[in-house]
């Protein structure tokens, strides 16, 4: 099951939606309150994942068969 939280709007402000700028928010990902026992693995991928989009988080957590909560940092 993936579940996702509410995202605002993901962009650099430029209107060419790719880039970086300094002070742009990123995507990230955490595990669900629920989730209490996680794997070694799980806790570094959680700790030092960074995404683009929403969409490429998505595929991230779910291709781990994982559940996460999707927020910009």
């Amino acid at each position: 099951m993936l579940t996702a939280a509410a995202v605002p709007a993901i962009g650099n402000g430029n209107g060419h939606g790719h880039g970086h700028q300094h002070g742009q928010k990123r995507v990230r990902v955490r595990p669900l309150s629920s989730q209490e026992n996680l794997s070694p693995k799980e806790r570094a991928f959680y700790r030092r994942a960074r995404f683009e989009t929403a969409a490429d988080a998505m595929r991230a957590v779910a291709s781990r068969g994982m559940t996460a909560e999707i927020y910009t940092e």
